[in-house]
This record gives C-alpha cells, structure tokens and sequence, in this order.
C-alpha cells in the first residue's frame, strides 16, 4: 500500500468536496413578482437565509390583483419562469418557490372539468410542458407522483416542480415561518380533530389512516362533537375547519412547534391573502352577508400561519373533498424525511388544480437529538 499517497489523500480538507455535493438550495428557483415590494422582502430574506445564488431569483411582472387570467398568466409569469430556468443552461430545477405578492389564482372555469387552478400548481406543471408532454386544460392533470413517496425524486419519473408559496398575512409572519422552516425538527404531537367519527366518510378514514402510520404516542385524535383546542407541541394538525359545525373560532389557542403543518378540508381556506377584519369570525352560512369574508365564511388557512404554524394547506378555490392533500400520505412522508415539497406534492391526486401551499417547499424535519 502506498502510505504517503494515502496520508495526502487524508490531509486534505473534506469541505470543498462536500460543497460539490448538490443540496436542495442547488435545485431551486425563487420566483418573484416585480410590482410587488412585498414579494421582493420576501424573496430577499429568503434567499439570504437559504443561501441561495442570485441567479436562482426569477423576477417577473404579474401585476398586483390576486387573480389573472389564463393568458396573462402564461405571457407574465409561466414564460418568463420558463425563460429564467433556461438561463441556468441545464442546472437542475426541481424546487419553485413562489413568493407573496404574485396572484394565486389562474382565472377559468369551475366544477370538475374546469379549468380554474392555483397559479403555484399550474406552474408545478411547467416541467412538463418544457418536455413536450401532453398537458390538459380542462380538469386538472393527473399527478405521476401521487402516493409515491417511496421512491426518490426523480424528474424522468415525476416530470413534475415542487411548488410552494412564502405567503401569510404580513412579512414578520412569512419571515417566521422561513426562520422555523430551517428549524425543523421530528418532535411534537399529531393531532387530528375528526368530524362524525372515525371512518365514517373520505376525510375521516384519511385521518384515521394517518394516525397509524405516525409513531404511537405523539398522536392525539378526538372523533368526538368535540373541537380541539389548547393543543401543545404540535407538529401536525388536520381538521375540518368550518365545515365542521361545531367550530366556533378561529384561532384554536395551539402551541407550534417549528416545522409544523396544518391541513384542513375546506374549500376556499386560500381565497385571499388578505387579512380578515378583527372581529370577522368563521361560518358555515353563505346566506348572511355580513358573515362572508372575500365572498366566503370559511376558515382562512392563513390563520394557522399567524397563530405560529410553518406551513398550512390551502384552496383558491372549490376542490371537492377528493382532491385535497392526503394527510395519510403528507405527513408520514414528512416525518420519514421527505422535504414538503415532495410530501405535499406526493399527496395530491392531481395538479394544475385548487390547491396551494403556503410554506417551505424546502424544509425537512431534521430528526430528534
């Protein structure tokens, strides 16, 4: 054996080689609206705490309204983000992190064949469409990475981008939740807060489900008319939110711990990223006026966020029960190690669709000391 080979080999220092190695940060691009002061806070703290190169951030100019229709969208924001990932001249992309201040929705029709969707899962579409692969229009597009959690990512495989929105109700909120995203940790509770009962319809099997699948003894489940609240350490929370009629506030008094996530079946919860007047509460009654809030009295999944959550799941619009984020399938991928992006997207049936998550698409749970 040649020994002064070896003693060279040994001496020199590991960390240009470990910086060679491709991190979550090396796969991202930070999208970011130009008419908008608060999208640009936000994508500067963000890629300041992540490390995240310069040429990483694609600026666009979407305009300042929270909807925009189906040409604008691909003229002010997929073409421009289709533009910036060619500048990167074949460097990996598999993270599209959106900011606030860009519109949610991408205007179009509704039901289950419409052509209605968030403006993050439209654009978790756009691999797909840069490979020449055949995207529809009406009815959302089917998701090759549902339930696939148990295979690595891989764009050949899942011609997919992990889509997720920095977005809350205020900048100290959404700098709260990118500071906790990197202080992430498996530790804390599982709570779910069933409506009829266990099994007793699509949403409450999901629940159940999932429940099994978390480590035993961090999991707390009320199937009860009960409402949970005063919850601590919580990781993981799903619930009804206002479809549940026995709710009656809208902050539940939860202590978060960083690294959580909170998903609820509610169909407008991500309608607006407007904050709701003071003394507006959540309802089941769209008859009253004066109990709608952005056209809806339904709970606003913003306000798990201000109330200290990382991360929440949300709806622009109608989704319909089935295609909501599974919890069975999100959060046992999370705590297994999954980033969000990967959990949240394997557990959407498809894409191009309602659905939207204000968080991290980066964080990990780093596992407990």
């Amino acid at each position: 054996m040649n020994w002064r080979l070896v003693w060279l080999l040994s001496s020199v220092p590991l960390w240009p080689l470990m910086a060679q190695k491709p991190q979550d940060r090396d796969r991202t691009l930070v999208v970011v609206n130009a008419d908008s002061a608060l999208s640009g806070q936000i994508a500067d703290y963000y890629v300041r705490r992540r490390g995240i190169a310069e040429t990483r951030t694609c600026r666009v100019r979407a305009g300042t309204r929270e909807s925009i229709g189906r040409a604008a969208f691909r003229s002010l924001t997929e073409s421009p983000v289709s533009l910036c990932i060619d500048c990167l001249r074949g460097a990996p992309v598999h993270f599209l992190v959106v900011t606030g201040g860009l519109p949610i929705r991408v205007n179009g029709t509704l039901g289950t064949d419409g052509t209605q969707a968030s403006v993050d899962l439209e654009l978790a579409t756009l691999y797909a469409k840069r490979a020449r692969l055949t995207v529809p229009l009406e009815g959302g597009v089917a998701n090759p990475m549902f339930v696939k959690v148990a295979e690595p990512f891989d764009q050949r495989r899942f011609p997919v981008y992990l889509a997720g929105r920095l977005a809350a109700y205020d900048l100290a909120t959404v700098k709260r939740m990118i500071d906790h995203a990197l202080a992430a940790e498996d530790s804390g509770n599982f709570v779910f807060d069933m409506k009829e009962g266990e099994n007793e319809n699509p949403g409450d099997r999901w629940m159940n489900d999932a429940a099994v699948r978390l480590p035993q003894g961090r999991v707390v489940v009320e199937s009860t008319l009960k409402i949970l609240t005063g919850q601590r350490r919580v990781l993981g929370y799903v619930s009804w939110g206002s479809n549940d009629s026995n709710r009656k506030q809208r902050l539940l008094g939860f202590e978060w711990l960083p690294g959580s996530v909170a998903t609820e079946f509610v169909s407008t919860n991500g309608r607006t990223l407007a904050r709701p007047p003071a003394n507006w509460n959540l309802g089941n009654d769209w008859r009253k006026l004066g109990a709608l809030f952005a056209d809806s009295p339904q709970s606003m999944a913003a306000d798990y966020l201000a109330e200290g959550a990382t991360a929440v799941t949300a709806h622009t619009d109608e989704p319909f029960l089935q295609l909501t984020p599974r919890p069975d399938i999100l959060l046992p991928a999370d705590v297994q190690g999954r980033t969000l992006g990967e959990a949240y997207t394997a557990s959407l049936q498809k894409l191009s669709w309602r659905n939207m998550l204000q968080g991290d698409p980066l964080m990990r749970l780093k596992p407990r000391h």
